[in-house]
């Protein structure tokens, strides 16, 4: 099968993305899009637009297991930046009130101009694992189609910048999860998250807000 979504906004941004779907277990995604705007991370409006292209090959077991690598291009005004990364993720433990998730991550980017002042050095490496942890507050035993979870996470890892010294890097951050209906979930979170920018510790706070839904 196949999946083709559109999306648009202002500013003239638009997107198109497609998924064609392999098997079971694997599956193929290509984006483009115009307009794409930059967020500094930490910041509220963005900060840059361009041109953004990217695909990625998806690996999955069940849901139990899951695997990606992927490449992503910006075209910007003056800043041209290719991105590459790769992650593996596991269900450690599945209990009926308790869940708990690991993950790997690796991702390098590279510009052709760092010296604008919101871009990483000429070339940054992340490396890093993440833990992630629900856990059942309540669920309406009389259908089992209604719940409600609380979600804690955690990542540690190391970024080494070309002509800097290679730093730490670690989030914390705390959600709610709540499943109702067969299959949708609205999902919240917040993290602080620690990372070095040039060579300097910097911290930030991110966010989301999602809605999913299976068919």
């Amino acid at each position: 099968g196949h999946d083709l979504a559109v999306e648009g906004g202002s500013r003239n941004y638009a997107k198109v993305e497609g998924t064609k779907y392999l098997n079971d277990s694997w599956s193929g995604t290509l984006a483009f899009e115009k307009n794409g705007f930059y967020l500094f991370p930490g910041s509220l409006y963005p900060t840059y637009m361009g041109n953004v292209a990217s695909g990625t090959v998806n690996w999955k077991n069940n849901d139990n297991q899951k695997a990606f690598i992927g490449y992503q291009y910006w075209s910007l005004t003056d800043n041209n930046q290719q991105q590459a990364f790769a992650g593996y993720s596991q269900k450690l433990i599945t209990l009926y009130n308790f869940k708990l998730d690991g993950s790997l991550y690796v991702g390098n980017q590279q510009n052709t101009n760092p010296n604008v002042g919101y871009f990483a050095p000429w070339n940054q490496t992340e490396y890093s694992g993440t833990a992630a942890l629900e856990f059942l507050q309540w669920r309406d035993l009389s259908t089992k189609r209604y719940a409600f979870w609380h979600k804690l996470w955690g990542t540690y890892g190391v970024v080494t910048q070309q002509g800097f010294a290679t730093l730490p890097m670690n989030t914390v951050g705390y959600g709610q999860n709540f499943d109702f209906g067969d299959r949708q979930r609205m999902t919240w979170g917040l993290g602080k998250t620690y990372f070095p920018f040039d060579g300097v510790r910097s911290n930030y706070l991110t966010g989301y807000l999602r809605f999913e839904k299976s068919f």
